[in-house]
C-alpha cells in the first residue's frame, strides 16, 4: 500500500495483520500479502488488467509487462485465462466460454452430495452459499430478484446467527448471480447475444469474464471492473463502426 494521494482513486491503508486480506505463503520465502493496488482484491486488478492486455495496441514489451503483473497477483483464474488467451481459434474460445458457464454452477453441486463443510476451506465455503442462492433462484426463476438484490434475497434465506460482514455477499459465480438477479429470461438473451457474436476481440472480452466469473462475482458487482468492460465494450463499438464506414466509402469510390 503506497497510501497519499492513491487514496482518492481508491487503494485504502493495510497492513499484514489487517483482517481477511488476501495473503499468500511462499514456503521459504514466507508469507506475503498479494499486490492490490487500487482495487478491493488481487482478483479484481487481475481482471481488469487481463481486459486491458486484450483490448490495448501497446508494443510487445508492454503487453508483456501487464502479463507479468497479472502473474504477480497470484490470481489461479486470472493466469489460467492468460494461458488460455493465446488461443487464437474464435470457435475453441467459443466452447470454452460454454464450459466456464456451466462451471459456474458447480457451487450447485455441494447441494446435491455428501461432501463434508470444511471450515476454513475456501472453495466449499464459496460452494456452500449455494443452498441458498438456489432457493433464491426457485423463487425468482423466470424475472430474477432484479439487479442488485441479491444480498438482501440472501439475508432473508440465512439464519440470524449466520449474518455477518463475510457472509452477506454475492455468490462466488458470475452465471449464478447472473440468473439470480435476471432469471432466466435475462440470461437466455445473454446467451442469445453472445452465439451471435462474431466480432473475435467481443470473444476475447466475453472469454476473459466467463473463465475468470466461473470462480467469482467482480465483473458483476465491483465499479473498477464493471468501467473497464463497458470502456472495452465502447472501444469495439468504435472500431467496428469505423471498419465498416470505411468499407462503405471504399465500395462507393469503387462506384
Amino acid at each position: 500500500s503506497i497510501g497519499g494521494p492513491l487514496y482518492l482513486l481508491g487503494e485504502r491503508a493495510f497492513n499484514f495483520y489487517t483482517p481477511n486480506i488476501a495473503k499468500l505463503n511462499l514456503t521459504n520465502l514466507g508469507i506475503i500479502i498479494r499486490p492490490y493496488s487500487i482495487f478491493s482484491h488481487p482478483n479484481s486488478l487481475a481482471g481488469y488488467l487481463l481486459i486491458v492486455l486484450v483490448i490495448q495496441k501497446w508494443s510487445k514489451p508492454i503487453k508483456a509487462l501487464i502479463s507479468v503483473a497479472i502473474v504477480l497477483t497470484f490470481s489461479k483464474a486470472a493466469i489460467l485465462t492468460l494461458i488460455f488467451l493465446q488461443i487464437k481459434n474464435i470457435k475453441i474460445l467459443r466452447k470454452t466460454i460454454v464450459v466456464a458457464l456451466l462451471a459456474g454452477l458447480l457451487p450447485l453441486l455441494v447441494i446435491f452430495t455428501n461432501i463434508n463443510y470444511i471450515p476454513g476451506d475456501s472453495f466449499l465455503t464459496r460452494a456452500y452459499m449455494g443452498y441458498p442462492t438456489l432457493e433464491i433462484i426457485k423463487q425468482n426463476f423466470f424475472t430474477g430478484t432484479g439487479l442488485r438484490a441479491f444480498i438482501p434475497s440472501l439475508a432473508k434465506h440465512l439464519s440470524p446467527s449466520y449474518l455477518s460482514h463475510s457472509s452477506l455477499q454475492p455468490v462466488h459465480s458470475l452465471p449464478l448471480l447472473m440468473l439470480s438477479e435476471l432469471g432466466i429470461f435475462g440470461l437466455v438473451l445473454l446467451a442469445t447475444i453472445i452465439k451471435k457474436s462474431e466480432n473475435p476481440l467481443l470473444i476475447q472480452i466475453l472469454f476473459v469474464v466467463a473463465l475468470t466469473g466461473a470462480v467469482d462475482h467482480y465483473w458483476w458487482t465491483l465499479p473498477q471492473n464493471q468501467l473497464i468492460l463497458i470502456l472495452a465494450l465502447a472501444l469495439i463499438s468504435h472500431r467496428h463502426s469505423r471498419a465498416g464506414g470505411n468499407l462503405y466509402k471504399s465500395n462507393a469510390k469503387n462506384k
